[in-house]
């Protein structure tokens, strides 16, 4: 029998018999100290996120991508069942680009976690659909835009608040 149990830790355990006696039980905890983290950085792009406490509630990850060009900013808010490690998402974004143009984002779609054998979290900001307008040149455009699912990789630890 093997059981996983979630809170401000995450608790495997398993019960090993032969037949109706019990040969032995192993339990491991991992301990979530400070929280979960998300951040990696490449070149102009940098994603950054924080959860404190168990894995029910608020996940938060928000990307960026900075250059003379073009300023971005992107935050995807998961809020997720703790106990079916499913949830749902927003998704919100502003682009500033030459010349002078911006485009906001708006969208929302299905999450979910997965813990990872190496201790680490998997996010899944499923696909979806999201509304995009663009302002710029004395014109204002909507359309609807498809984006593809989101990995994000949470590790434990980090300090919070």
């Amino acid at each position: 029998m093997v059981t996983w149990t979630f809170g401000n830790s995450i608790d495997f355990s398993s019960v090993f018999m032969t037949g109706t006696v019990m040969v032995f039980s192993v339990v491991v905890t991992f301990t979530v100290g400070g929280g979960w983290n998300a951040d990696r950085q490449s070149g102009a792009v940098s994603l950054k996120g924080q959860k404190c406490g168990g894995l029910d509630g608020e996940w938060r990850v928000v990307g960026t991508i900075k250059s003379d060009q073009i300023d971005s900013t992107t935050t995807y808010v998961a809020t997720i069942n703790g106990t079916t490690l499913l949830g749902t998402y927003t998704y919100n974004s502003v682009t500033k680009s030459f010349p002078s143009f911006v485009t906001t984002g708006v969208g929302s779609g299905r999450a979910s976690i997965v813990l990872q054998t190496d201790g680490t979290l998997k996010m899944i900001v499923f696909g979806t659909t999201i509304t995009n307008t663009a302002v710029g040149a004395g014109t204002k455009v909507t359309v609807s835009v498809p984006i593809p699912d989101g990995n994000f990789t949470w590790s434990p630890g980090g300090t919070c608040p």
